[in-house]
């Protein structure tokens, strides 16, 4: 399986992660806002056939990377934004958002970062 080089970092409520993640099945989220550039980028990675990489935090604790999955399908609409995972998995290790590297920047997310998404490179310890 091909990983694509970039991913998309946001944050969910634990309890609806760790929900989904027991029912072991695709999972369809609504973010406020639109995710016009990682609905491109998810078409790029699909056209090449690499799957796309989501991570997620806990909303209520947004220090600790948590959960991650492949995007299944990004829906953009006029005022927000419905992404499908293929299925909520728990990270391995202990990783920080800090540890992502902006694909605008190619700066790490800075602690206090409080924008309901980001799209970064795919960090080395996704899909271990």
């Amino acid at each position: 399986m091909n990983i694509f080089n970039y991913c998309i970092y946001t944050i969910k409520h634990g309890d609806d992660l760790a929900r989904d993640e027991e029912k072991g099945s695709p999972a369809t989220y609504k973010e406020k806002t639109r995710w016009v550039t990682g609905n491109e980028l998810f078409q790029q990675a699909k056209l090449r056939n690499e799957k796309m990489p989501l991570l997620l935090a806990d909303a209520t604790d947004c220090s600790t990377l948590v959960y991650w999955g492949f995007l299944k399908n990004i829906e953009v609409h006029d005022d927000h934004t419905n992404y499908t995972i293929e299925r909520v998995l728990r990270l391995a290790g202990d990783h920080k958002p800090q540890e992502l590297i902006l694909k605008s920047t190619s700066k790490p997310i800075a602690a206090n970062y409080i924008r309901p998404y980001a799209i970064c490179f795919t960090p080395d310890f996704v899909g271990i």
